[in-house]
């Protein structure tokens, strides 16, 4: 589609499920530490019931494998309520100022030469109307798009929220731990969890949410 101004949205970079369904998890016992010692992600998480929450959310559908751009509207929309209309309006009256020149002419060369112009733009007017036509449906599959890519991205901030309340109860569970060797074991892991925590409060407020509001001024034409 022509004149259309692209938006990038930023990058939906996610973990992803549903915390509402979190599993209560467990304290974590020794085994479930060394169990877990050099993973990163979901896989760090030494509570099982977490661990399954955190593999649940569906990042790779909702953050990376969709496609992040949205196409400005604001040059279409402009072509169409504006320019279009314009030109049609000009077609419309120079072909009633013909008529009227034909109406008053006196002789076979005049009335054909008048009656050709007449014809040509009653062609041009004809094109401004498919044109005006096509860039109408256009807008319309623009829109839908758009929409696609607002809905991905609510979805992607509400798992990367989800995340970053599965990373808290983590946390949580660790700095409960009262066994001395998995305390040993937890204090490290609590720096990592906290990195991650911020990471994804951090993404989803910088980058998704901003990514969304783009898309909505693509969507109603302010970009």
């Amino acid at each position: 589609m022509s004149s259309i101004i692209r938006c990038f949205m930023g990058v939906f970079v996610l973990l992803g499920s549903t915390v509402n369904g979190m599993t209560p998890a467990r304290a974590g016992t020794l085994d479930d530490y060394n169990n877990t010692i050099g993973e990163t992600g979901c896989r760090s998480i030494p509570y099982p019931g977490l661990q399954r929450s955190c593999q649940n959310l569906d990042v790779d559908k909702y953050c990376k494998n969709e496609p992040r751009a949205c196409q400005g509207t604001r040059a279409l929309r402009q072509k169409i309520e504006t320019d279009l209309p314009n030109d049609i309006k000009k077609l419309e009256s120079g072909i009633r100022t013909l008529q009227e020149a034909l109406a008053k002419a006196t002789n076979d060369a005049e009335k054909r030469s008048i009656s050709d112009n007449i014809r040509n733009m009653e062609n041009e007017l004809n094109d401004r109307h498919k044109t005006l036509s096509r860039m109408n449906s256009d807008l319309q599959a623009d829109i839908a798009v758009i929409d696609k890519r607002i809905q991905n991205g609510e979805r992607c901030s509400r798992e990367r929220y989800e995340m970053f309340q599965v990373f808290k109860e983590v946390i949580s569970k660790a700095e409960s731990e009262t066994d001395p060797a998995v305390v040993k074991l937890a204090s490290p892991r609590i720096v990592y969890w906290k990195n991650e925590q911020q990471n994804h409060y951090r993404v989803r407020i910088e980058d998704v949410q901003v990514a969304i509001d783009k898309c909505k001024d693509c969507r109603d034409g302010k970009q």
